[in-house]
């Protein structure tokens, strides 16, 4: 049980500092795992159910575990995904937002 809690909170504290870093950040985190986090910088985003489409195209890619989605400024927001590196990785989940027609800064 406090192995649990101590990785909880392991991951916790890796997922807030990620939150706090700049673009395309990828952080492991200590849990011992394949599960990553990343954070994009997502561009033309100019509707309040932008943020929405992209949450939940990310959220179908096989080894998403959370994405949140936010816009940060006009028509420029974030993606923070954590994800299991064995099922999937950073260029894929870059690709599904490009396909879907929004801009992601490297």
């Amino acid at each position: 049980m406090k192995k649990a809690n101590l990785g909880l909170i392991i991951f916790l504290v890796t997922l807030i500092i990620t939150a706090c870093g700049n673009e395309n950040k990828v952080e492991t985190t200590a849990n011992g795992n394949n599960t990553k986090s990343v954070t994009f910088t997502i561009t033309e985003m100019d509707c309040s159910s932008c943020p929405f489409v992209v949450k939940s195209s990310l959220e179908r890619v096989k080894g998403v575990k959370t994405v949140e989605v936010t816009i940060t400024e006009g028509v420029q927001g974030t993606a923070k995904v954590v994800f299991d590196a064995s099922k999937t990785d950073v260029k894929t989940l870059k690709n599904t937002v490009l396909e879907l027609g929004y801009g992601v800064k490297q």
